[in-house]
């Protein structure tokens, strides 16, 4: 008895949603393709943008070791006084090293940020046309979806819209 009402009760409830399933037009974008196809372009511009600050601490960095290995070859003969001053003065350089490298992390992370925000946004405007002009009434990321059928991914007809602009 109890279990025919359960029956009864869940056709009910989910009766209507199925109904209104039918009538949406929904598709689906894979945000993981698309910002994977930009990703290489995006890395190429980061790294010209940042290759006179990348070899900066490359070249501070190769001087310290330099100097590390220096000071391993002439420690025997110098005094106390000039192994203190140097090992100061060596790790003053390593800490100001490690504060020009975290700068420069957060800039490329920053400019990296601005780049894909202009993707997306790019994006937004593909798929606001796309869903304008196929009157869908919802476009949702693939990603959030346990199965989708291939009819319903529009990935590749975002990616050659993006691709003429």
């Amino acid at each position: 008895m109890r279990v025919k009402f359960l029956l009864v009760v869940s056709a009910l409830l989910f009766t209507p949603m199925v109904f209104a399933a039918d009538s949406l037009n929904i598709a689906f974008v894979d945000g993981t393709v698309i910002m994977k196809n930009y990703e290489t372009t995006i890395e190429d511009k980061l790294r010209s943008e940042f290759k006179d600050q990348e070899a900066k601490l490359t070249k501070i960095q190769d001087n310290l070791m330099s100097e590390g290995e220096t000071y391993k070859r002439d420690s025997a003969m110098m005094s106390d006084e000039e192994k203190l001053a140097f090992q100061q003065n060596f790790e003053k350089q390593q800490m100001e090293l490690q504060k020009l490298g975290t700068e420069f992390n957060q800039q490329r992370m920053k400019r990296m940020n601005e780049e894909l925000e202009k993707i997306l946004e790019k994006v937004k405007v593909v798929v606001k046309k796309m869903a304008a002009d196929k009157k869908y009434d919802a476009v949702l990321q693939l990603g959030a979806t346990v199965y989708v059928d291939e009819r319903l991914d529009i990935t590749k007809d975002v990616l050659a819209q993006l691709d003429k602009k």
